[in-house]
């Protein structure tokens, strides 16, 4: 991501999960929310429904992904076990909290990529949302939890 912002990183792709890859995602109202809150501190950060509709991202995700990812907070083993794919990632869950769920992919020290996720209070239509981002040292989930917290609240209040 660059440092000056998300702006540029979202291109224009479909807004389903259904059938395949859901390529990035671009809208306005979540792209000015994730600016103010991360301005490039993420590598990949994608918003979507309990459903599987994409509301915004920054990489490709396929519908099988975004649907393990919407039935993470269901069951903590199966959670932890699994742990999460994103863009063909793997990342272990550390972290079961619900509404948040966080880990690391693993790696060799110095150079390993967090991820959290989090299940928001419903958009105006009643939608559950759920927010992901993963992000690289030198940003830690100490951190980029809580930004992710309060993204979460202001997102869920402007959708």
């Amino acid at each position: 991501m660059a440092k000056d912002g998300l702006k540029g990183a979202f291109g224009k792709g479909m807004g389903s999960a259904e059938g395949g890859c859901a390529g990035p995602v671009e809208n306005a109202t979540v792209t000015g929310v994730l600016e103010r809150h991360f301005a490039g501190e993420c590598s990949r950060v994608v918003v979507f429904e309990e459903g599987g509709k994409v509301v915004s991202s920054t990489c490709e995700i396929s519908a099988r992904e975004v649907g393990l990812l919407c039935r993470a907070l269901e069951d903590r083993t199966k959670c932890v076990k699994a742990g999460f794919a994103v863009a063909g990632t793997r990342f272990e869950v550390h972290r079961w909290h619900p509404p948040l769920v966080y880990g690391r992919e693993g790696g060799d020290e110095g150079r390993g990529e967090g991820i959290a996720l989090i299940k928001s209070s419903k958009t105006s239509d009643g939608t559950p949302l759920f927010t992901l981002i993963t992000y690289k040292l030198p940003n830690l989930s100490a951190r980029m939890v809580p930004k992710l917290q309060t993204m979460a609240a202001e997102l869920a209040g402007v959708l």
